[in-house]
């Protein structure tokens, strides 16, 4: 059979306050830049707030990681019924002088949507989460690694295996406490190259975790 086509459209009347031909194509195309998914979305003006307050937060993002600005809270995983802690969790948060407390739902998928400040931020957090995991380590009785969630478009870039070694090798961090963690969706959009990243990182002795198993 045939398959059905998904496709966004955007809308927008050419009355009010448009004064041109240009205009009413820039707002139709941001209606339709905003749906969430297939169907029709018509162009309101808190659009346009959205993406001046998402322009201004990006460049706000990038200074915040020049300045060192980001923290990484730890959020433990622990073996069932009161056993030992296995792993801590790595978590990005972000407090804004201009801001305030700003989402981790609102900035990392700003992140996602630049490749150069996501490679940015995924550095950040590999250097910050290592040199954590090696300071908590020395008073640990029994070994306890950092996971570090991977966005998908890091996780094929051909450069991000060399980032993971680095950070690895400036901390001084022992490779199987490093466990990067992908979602399901990631791994099956391309397979090939997802299993080609994870023969990568297994043989640099790096583990792997699955998130989000079975939604894909």
């Amino acid at each position: 059979g045939q398959r059905s086509a998904l496709v966004a459209i955007g809308v927008c009347e050419f009355a009010g306050d448009v004064a041109n031909a240009h205009e009413l194509i820039r707002r139709a195309n941001l209606a339709k830049e905003s749906a969430l998914g297939p169907g029709l979305r018509r162009y309101e003006a808190k659009l346009d707030q959205q993406v001046k307050r998402r322009d201004q937060m990006s460049r706000a993002l990038i200074k915040a990681l020049e300045n060192d600005e980001l923290a990484l809270h730890y959020q433990p995983i622990l073996r069932g019924c009161g056993g030992p802690m296995l792993a801590c969790e790595a978590l990005a948060r972000w407090h804004s002088e201009e801001f305030g407390f700003v989402s981790p739902g609102e900035f990392i998928p700003l992140t996602e949507g630049s490749p150069h400040l996501c490679r940015t931020f995924t550095r950040w957090v590999l250097n910050q989460a290592c040199r954590a995991a090696l300071e908590w380590n020395l008073g640990m009785p029994h070994p306890v690694a950092v996971t570090i969630n991977i966005a998908g478009s890091e996780f094929y870039r051909q450069g991000f295996v060399a980032d993971v070694e680095e950070a690895l090798m400036t901390t001084g961090l022992a490779r199987d406490l490093l466990i990067i963690e992908v979602t399901e969706q990631t791994l099956i959009q391309h397979i090939d190259d997802a299993v080609g990243t994870l023969h990568q990182l297994r043989w640099r002795g790096v583990r792997c975790a699955l998130d989000d198993f079975g939604t894909g």
